[in-house]
Order: structure tokens, then sequence, then C-alpha cells
């Protein structure tokens, strides 16, 4: 990466030395003011105050979603209050006053008496220092709800995402570059049906298989009170890490096969045809060079569809992860976990983004700081 840098930066100043001799300086022109050219720790520590800033956009955002609009569990709460002093037998007043008192307790317990200024303010300075508050449902600080249930959705995860990542990158490239052409459709037609699948539907199909055609219990049935690696929950994760793979490669095979062929008909790879390179070698070339646009793709879109489908996958196999507590916080309007769960998605799309300008980078020699 650094000797194709040193070839095209010499390459466009001995570009700009031929265009000089050859037309010459230009006559009666002011001279044009140029900046001096950005330094990569002035690139980084732009990017990082971008992504910081980014963050706090999305919170503050997402706190005044929250907090600025109307809590419908108000009322459920005031029902279930007058419901319970109905079945006793008390009078219309002393009813209403109980569900009003039900009320004023659920909003002193979420601190909802306070101005939303004020709100906003102490949360700021909790958020400075790490301190998410704590859950109003679970009665758990947020931040260690989030690490415990983070670790079950990435035990699942992380395999599925690798199956993705590999499978698609395969099918991508055997579809683009396979001389079989009746198997390279019939995959292409698979890998297009399989996109439009949704996952809810491969998951609930899944289990309603493995349960009444094969009596697979332990499709179901997660044990919080057990490790996340633990042999009982182990198998309970398998089957949720192949949909959610099956789901996300289909659209890796697309990517990779857009990417491949936008190359394959470059000079490189008709020189290495040329010399009897193998299909093998062939395709590992082109993946190299359309490495940078694939990962920019992988995190732009991916990333997205993987913080979505893993909010199906465990809704569909009851399994207590983060996208559970995710689905549960929207549902209970519990503004700390909410946050959080934000907070995190939000760390994962803009850290990834940071993530791939650093790639780019350090193995694109077209990437140019000022640019």
């Amino acid at each position: 990466a650094a000797l194709a840098r040193h070839i095209y930066v010499a390459g466009r100043g001995s570009a700009w030395r031929t265009r000089r001799a050859v037309v010459g300086p230009p006559r009666d022109s002011p001279a044009i003011p140029t900046r001096p050219p950005m330094s990569r720790l002035a690139y980084l520590t732009t990017r990082v105050a971008f992504v910081l800033v980014s963050l706090w956009l999305v919170v503050t955002v997402t706190f005044a979603m929250v907090a600025l609009t109307g809590d419908p569990n108000q009322a459920a709460v005031r029902y279930a209050a007058a419901a319970s002093a109905a079945q006793g037998g008390t009078s219309p007043e002393e009813m209403r006053a109980e569900a009003e008192a039900a009320v004023q307790a659920y909003r002193a317990a979420r601190n909802l008496d306070a101005t939303v200024t004020e709100r906003y303010l102490d949360w700021l300075a909790s958020v400075a220092t790490l301190d998410l508050g704590r859950s109003f449902n679970h009665q758990t600080p947020v931040t260690t709800l989030l690490r415990e249930r983070l670790a079950i959705t990435l035990t699942y995860a992380v395999p599925g995402m690798a199956l993705a990542t590999v499978g698609g990158s395969v099918l991508g490239t055997y579809v683009a570059l396979g001389r079989r052409r009746l198997v390279s459709r019939l995959a292409a037609v698979a890998s297009y049906t399989t996109f439009g699948v949704p996952n809810f539907w491969i998951a609930s199909v899944a289990i309603s298989v493995g349960l009444y055609e094969f009596g697979a219990v332990w499709l179901i049935d997660y044990d919080l009170e057990r490790a996340a690696l633990s042999p009982h929950n182990r198998k309970r994760l398998l089957l949720p890490a192949v949909v959610l793979g099956s789901g996300l490669v289909a659209g890796q095979a697309r990517y990779v096969r857009t990417a491949v062929l936008d190359r394959a008909s470059e000079t490189y790879v008709r020189a290495l045809r040329a010399r009897g390179a193998t299909e093998l070698d062939v395709a590992r070339h082109v993946l190299k060079n359309a490495f940078a646009p694939l990962l920019s793709r992988f995190v732009s879109t991916l990333l997205g569809v993987l913080v979505i489908n893993v909010i199906v996958v465990e809704y569909v196999f009851s399994i207590p992860g983060f996208g559970a507590i995710t689905y549960g916080a929207i549902m209970d309007r519990d503004l700390p976990l909410i946050v959080g769960v934000t907070l995190v998605v939000a760390a994962v799309g803009i850290g990834g983004a940071f993530l791939k300008d650093l790639v780019e980078l350090h193995v694109d020699p077209r990437v140019d700081p000022d640019g």
C-alpha cells in the first residue's frame, strides 16, 4: 500500500511537471493560494471529533423524541389501578384517587415531574461519566444490562456475520467469474430469492419444522441463568446464527458480484488469464482490488440490516439478548434503556464508518486526507 501510494503521488507530480514543461507557466495570472496538506494526525482528530458530535446528536434526538411526546403507559397505569380498585368495591371517588396516586407514583419513579431541561442536563452529566442510569423496568444499571445482553447476542451474531461474509464472498465471486453459466445463474436466483424472503418467516418455518416434525425442543427455551456459552444455551443459539447468516449472505453476495463484475474486464485480469492463471488466482486478485468498496458497503448497509435482523430473530426465538431488551424498552418507554441501546447502535454504525475510513486510508492510495 505504501509503495502504491508513493507511485501514485510521484506520478501525479511527474504529470504536473510535464504539463509545466510543455505548456509553461500561466501568464498574467495571480497566484492561486494553496492550503497546506492535512496531516494524518489532524485527519484522525477531525474524524474523532465528528464521531463524538454524531453520537451526541443521535442520543439527544432520541432523548427528545421520548421526553417530548406523551407517555401512553400512564393511561395503562391509570386503567390498571382503577380496575383493581373496582374489584375491591370502592366508590368512584376513591377509585379515581387510587388511579391518580398510581399515576403520580409512576411519574415520580421516572422523574417525569422535573422539566425536560433539568432531565436532559442531569442525563448529559451522567453520560459524560459513562453512567447511563438504571432501567425503570429491570431495576438494573443500564451499562450492566447492556453488557450482559450484548454477550448473548454476540454469541450467535459473530458466527452469523462470519457465515455471511465468507459465504457471500464465495458465492458472489463464483456467480461473477464462474464459467458454468447454468450453475452461476442458479446460484444468482437462489441468492436473490433468499434476499427477498423475510427473516422472521425463515425463523418461524425453522422453528415449526424443528419442533413439530423432528421434536427438537432444544431450539427454544434459552436459560438466562446459565452462561451464554454453556452447552445448554449453545444449542439454542445454533439455529439463530444460521438464520441470521442466511439473511445476510444474500446481500453480501450481491455486493461482491457487482464489485467483481466491475473489475472482471480490466487489463490486469486479462493479463492474468493470458499467463494461464487459475480462476482462484484471478478471484483472489480481483477481491483484493475490490476490498475498499466492499468494506464501505459492508459497513454502511449490512451493519444496519444486522441490527434489525437481531431484533426479529430474538423476538421469534425468545432469546433475551440485545434485540429483546431493545424491543421491550421501546414498548415500555424505558428512557434510560432506550438511550443506552441507541448509543450502542449509533456507536456500531458511526464507529464502523470511522474504522472503514481508517482502513481505506491505509490500504487505498487514492484516499487523500484533504479530500
